[in-house]
């Protein structure tokens, strides 16, 4: 009961909140705002209690709640226990409500200007995910009362999905302050001022999305054993979607900031990259596409809210917009070229990608409109995207050499050739190890033309105006990094699929594999494969995993990942095998074969009396055997069923023996092994992997790294600005 008490009055307090603080924006009333304030402090309140009651719930094992039940088990690690907290439905939705109130309470003491506008619509967004929460609360009880849990998806059941989620949660809830700020400089008519607030809002919503994409990316790579960090999986895009219009909403901040112009294009950019989240929280957990993704949430009763989720702050933000559309300055364009004329094409590239991926990440809703869902495959996203990578290389390539002020395309041109020379290096360097495709090879220029302009644009920002003012140019190396990794490792990837008997070696892609064993570990109930890998210079060895987990038992791959600075060698078990001696046949009655030197012929099966084929328990398989001058007749059989089978085999005439493995009464097929007297009888154990090189993933993984870097300096430095700034300083 507590924990419904905490959501109830955190509702209550959630609409209170948005209705006084909506009476003091109108009426300029500053007296309603403490009355407004208490009762968001009054919502966090019941938010915390909320919280602290199902963390401890899960901690204790209270499994008369569902959601308890559902997403834990006894045994499960405390780090487990703790991330199911964000494992459904209700807990996400739970941790998203309480990130968005302990970001209310930073924005009512931060946003004094804008308050009462920018906490009405928190108040708002905070009142629909209570109201989630009221509909279907974590709370829920059962009867009668489980002894034990169902157990924590096995998928998420690693260290970094213990993290991943409420990263991916806070970013968010931070970009939710962008789209309140531009709301309420719409509402005030205030058209800059609301930007230079909202800027370091979005570079640190920006990163932590960013960051919870690439530790997904990092999870997907190192747990699920298919060899990839990206798979355009449905639910993956539909975070990706709102990053890609927030990195093109960030670059025309800094645009408005410096020239006063795209006001139009940075509230539009608000409102979408909000709207975008929504739609990916709409994706992910109203079950539509279940069908689509192997993340994607079950059916929930939460459909019709999201929707109204969604449409509501739709309608209001786009009725804002056109209310004011006339109104908001647009500037003026001068004649030339500058870092403001590139970073505009950038941020339309950038949306264009954001539509393209999200049209296809839509396809199954919007198929089934005229017909059977269905979905696109990656083809379509990496034929739209690919061009998309190229021209965002360009861009970050030709920033470097633009100044803020227009400049004559000529003198920019003479300034940037001495990178372009070495970004043909590249390219012709490229072509001399085999990569010939054109596309291939206008990516590379793209990618290696970024870098050298990057490092050189960063080299000379550290010179001359140190840290803080370098964060966006180490994210623009990271960026183009990133791009050279993701080429290298999903085009010039090699794969191949070893066969290893144990004890036997095998040559595949230049490496020497032995599988020497496979080992139980108890603790965490998996079979360990160890393989003895050689290069030529050194020896290791990988330790693949296989296991079954989940309430319905399925099995699990665990990937061995051995790193090197030029790319990953990455192994993955597939499946297991006893093979066993001898050679496999069927024979019906009557039919002959040779077999080593043999003739035999299936005479037909022998049962015991008062038995038939349909419910055999016990046979026999009578053979005529002719080995040169001497004929037999011999009868493999076997009685009973099950675990409790036994064979009872019959010896031939070439010293050999004859085993009869199982009968088709339908058919009247004997299966029948023969084994040769130099066969050995000890079943040899196979173990079937999938090895693969992935280039430069060091060097993706370095670009993500800088990229992330990069942006909490570059917030670093716009927090300290909008501090000034209300202190009055420039």
């Amino acid at each position: 009961m507590i924990g419904n008490i905490g959501i109830y009055i955190s509702l209550i307090g959630a609409i209170v909140a948005a209705a006084a603080f909506f009476i003091s924006s109108s009426s300029g009333n500053k007296s309603v705002l403490k009355y407004s304030r208490f009762c968001f402090y009054l919502h966090t309140l019941g938010l915390v209690v909320s919280s602290i009651y199902l963390l401890v719930a899960l901690l204790t094992h209270r499994f008369q709640y569902f959601y308890v039940y559902a997403h834990t088990e006894q045994t499960l690690e405390l780090k487990y226990l703790i991330s199911a907290f964000w494992a459904g439905q209700e807990g996400t939705i739970l941790l998203w409500a309480l990130l968005g109130a302990i970001i209310g309470l930073f924005i009512m003491k931060w946003e004094q200007q804008f308050e009462a506008p920018v906490m009405t619509f928190v108040a708002v967004c905070q009142a629909f995910l209570l109201l989630f929460l009221a509909v279907q609360s974590p709370f829920r009880l059962m009867s009668p009362i489980p002894l034990e849990g169902a157990g924590l998806n096995p998928l998420l059941q690693d260290p970094w999905m213990v993290i991943h989620p409420p990263v991916v949660f806070i970013g968010y809830a931070l970009l939710f302050v962008p789209f309140a700020l531009a709301l309420a400089g719409l509402w005030r008519r205030d058209y800059h001022g609301w930007v230079l607030r909202a800027l370091p809002w979005a570079l640190v919503g920006w990163a932590t999305l960013g960051a919870g994409i690439f530790i997904g990316g990092y999870w997907a790579y190192r747990v699920l054993g298919w060899g990839g960090y990206w798979s355009w999986d449905p639910v993956e895009n539909a975070s990706l979607v709102p990053w890609l219009t927030a990195s093109a909403m960030i670059h025309g901040y800094l645009v408005q900031k410096r020239y006063q112009i795209l006001a139009q294009t940075n509230i539009f950019l608000s409102i979408i990259t909000f709207i975008f989240i929504l739609y990916a929280t709409f994706l992910t957990r109203s079950g539509v596409l279940a069908d689509f993704s192997v993340h994607s949430f079950a059916q929930t009763p939460l459909t019709s809210y999201l929707i109204a989720f969604i449409l509501f702050f739709l309608v209001i933000g786009l009725a804002l917009f056109f209310a004011r559309f006339g109104e908001i300055p647009t500037g003026q364009n001068e004649n030339g070229i500058s870092r403001a004329t590139l970073i505009v094409y950038g941020l339309t590239v950038l949306v264009a990608s954001a539509v393209l991926i999200s049209l296809g990440t839509s396809s199954p809703v919007l198929t089934t409109l005229w017909g059977a869902p269905s979905s696109v495959d990656q083809s379509y996203y990496l034929m739209t995207n690919t061009p998309v990578a190229i021209v965002i290389s360009l861009l970050l390539a030709a920033i470097p050499f633009l100044n803020w002020k227009r400049e004559p395309l000529i003198v920019v041109l003479n300034r940037a050739l001495p990178f372009f020379i070495g970004a043909a290096i590249a390219t012709v360097g490229a072509a001399l190890i085999g990569i010939l495709s054109p596309v291939s090879l206008l990516y590379i220029a793209a990618a290696a033309f970024a870098l050298l302009s990057s490092v050189y644009e960063l080299y000379h920002c550290f010179r001359s105006r140190g840290v803080k003012s370098s964060g966006g140019h180490i994210a623009h190396t990271g960026v183009a990094l990133t791009l050279i990794g993701i080429i290298a490792s999903m085009s010039y990837s090699q794969s191949e699929i070893v066969t290893l008997t144990k004890g036997a070696r095998q040559t595949a892609m230049g490496y020497t594999l032995t599988y020497e064993q496979k080992v139980f570990d108890e603790e965490k109930e998996q079979d360990i494969f160890e393989i003895n890998i050689t290069d030529g210079k050194k020896t290791f060895t990988a330790t693949p995993r296989m296991y079954l987990a989940g309430r319905e038992p399925r099995l699990m791959r665990k990937p061995s990942v051995k790193r090197y600075l030029w790319g990953d060698l990455y192994i993955s078990p597939i499946e297991e095998q006893q093979k066993k001696p001898g050679i496999v046949m069927g024979l019906t009655p009557g039919e002959s074969r040779v077999v080593r030197g043999m003739e035999v012929t299936f005479l037909g099966f022998e049962l015991p009396e008062h038995e038939s084929m349909e419910d055999v328990t016990a046979v026999d398989a009578l053979l005529e055997v002719r080995f040169g001058d001497v004929t037999e007749i011999i009868a493999p059989g076997f009685s009973g069923e099950g675990a409790e089978l036994s064979h009872e085999p019959s010896s031939t005439p070439d010293g050999g023996e004859v085993i009869l493995e199982g009968v088709h009464p339908d058919e009247g097929l004997a299966h029948l092994r023969f084994i040769s007297p130099y066969d050995s009888h000890i079943s040899r154990e196979i173990l079937f992997v999938d090895i693969s090189f992935n280039p430069l993933i060091l060097v993706l993984a370095l670009g993500t790294v800088l990229i992330m870097g990069g942006t909490i300096i570059a917030a670093w430095r716009r927090f300290t600005e909008a501090k000034d700034l209300k202190k009055g300083c420039r």
